[in-house]
């Protein structure tokens, strides 16, 4: 991916809005989830900030979603 460190969590952001608005079943939401994570990793901190700006813009739908998909793993 042709990113850099500051634009981690808006890729992150992006791959959750496109995931969440599909109509997937719970073995391709782990195969697409767990393919992205391989090659785009956050840390326990960057995920955290992550958890934390998608509930305050408004987002808390997007942040259940990645509760559950990271209860899938």
């Amino acid at each position: 991916m042709n990113y850099n460190a500051s634009e981690k969590l808006e890729v992150k952001k992006a791959f959750l809005r496109m995931l969440a608005t599909q109509s997937l079943n719970r073995e391709e939401v782990k195969l697409l989830f767990g393919f992205f994570e391989t090659y785009h990793h956050l840390t326990n901190e960057e995920e955290e900030t992550l958890m934390a700006e998608l509930k305050n813009t408004g987002e808390e739908s997007l942040a259940e979603f990645v509760k559950i998909a990271q209860f899938i793993f």
